[in-house]
């Protein structure tokens, strides 16, 4: 048996993953200080004693727990990195993470996203190259599809995929938005829950009329926008992402808009003509030409490319984690020892 550890929220990518490697999801809803997860993790644990225990990181607390524990119970450790635990530019993520990024290296698997987050574990943490893998996340399947309330009176429109964190670039998508030409052929719709950061969100709703905040949306309802959208943007200001709003673009061959990252270029490429920088005025001009309708056409053929290279890229890697784990597997049933480092 496999089990996928996850603890206070489960990421799209954690539910994929777990699906796609046939492992039982254990979601723990427990906040900081984490006793009650770290208390409830070893039970769910001893109970299943499972052959692979993959766990969705941050948190550190928990890649400390089941690193313990797999001293005793030795299960091959899987650890799949999300972007915070390596990369620490916030207090919250220096208390909670930074201090158990060591035991990276008691893993079997070191799995991140993409190369520039594998070069990080490896030059920053220590962990050996052999055993850091790179995989992407699973292609979105975005079904089931149902249309909003709201869908009549939307018209055409350019969708960006918001979570409303401090790295989300949004004021400066508004602004480039208002200001170009798409605003008077357009609408640009905003999604996700903004109720952390309401001020924010009525400033930007004020910037211009064909702006539409649509809060937070049933899955099915947010994958009818994505799939009839005009274009998708998809922005962060931070390094070592990857958004996930760009997969979704890519698997339904939607022309995308992407924040100019050294992430976003390994990935996309550097000469992909819908890269635009934040805080400069190239989104300004990208708009003006999906306006103008010369753009489109390009974008789309550009991501239908990507599509044809990333998605059996992603399958590809994923196949070679499973390979990896079962092989970890059958050595652990041969020998009966534990995979302690």
């Amino acid at each position: 048996m496999r089990v996928f550890v996850a603890w206070r929220r489960i990421s799209a990518r954690t539910r994929d993953l777990a699906g796609s490697l046939r492992a039982k999801l254990v979601f723990i809803r427990s906040g900081p200080p984490y006793i009650r997860a770290c208390i409830e993790t070893k039970r769910v644990l001893e109970e299943l004693r499972p052959q692979t225990v993959i766990v969705q990181l941050p948190q550190g607390p928990l890649l400390y727990r089941v690193a313990q524990l797999r001293d005793r119970l030795g299960y091959v450790l899987v650890a799949d990195v999300h972007t915070a635990m390596v990369v620490h530019d916030t207090l919250k993520s220096l208390v909670l993470n930074k201090p158990f990024t060591r035991y990276l290296r008691r893993a079997d698997i070191v799995v991140v996203h993409n190369r520039l987050v594998a070069r990080l574990v490896e030059e920053k943490i220590g962990v050996e190259p052999s055993r850091i893998l790179v995989v992407y996340d699973p292609p979105p399947r975005m079904e089931p599809v149902e249309e909003p309330p709201f869908a009549k009176e939307l018209g055409e429109f350019i969708l960006v995929p918001a979570g409303w964190a401090a790295d989300e670039p949004l004021e400066e998508i508004v602004e480039a938005f208002c200001a170009s030409k798409a605003s008077s052929k357009y609408r640009l719709v905003l999604t996700g829950d903004y109720g952390r950061a309401r001020r924010r969100a009525t400033r930007i709703a004020s910037m211009c009329r064909a702006v539409m905040l649509t809060g937070f949306l049933p899955a099915p309802q947010y994958n009818w926008l994505v799939r009839n959208a005009t274009a998708v943007i998809a922005a962060t200001l931070r390094e070592y992402t990857f958004l996930r709003a760009a997969w979704e673009a890519i698997v339904l061959h939607k022309p995308l808009l992407a924040s100019r990252t050294r992430t976003m270029e390994d990935l996309l490429g550097a000469d992909y003509p819908g890269l635009f920088n934040p805080r400069s005025g190239d989104l300004e001009r990208l708009l003006g030409g999906l306006a103008e309708g010369n753009l489109i056409e390009e974008l789309r053929a550009s991501v239908a490319r990507l599509a044809e290279r990333l998605v059996p890229e992603q399958r590809s890697m994923l196949e070679e984690l499973d390979r990896r784990i079962r092989e970890l597997e059958t050595s652990k049933l041969e020998c009966g020892c534990s995979f302690t480092r």
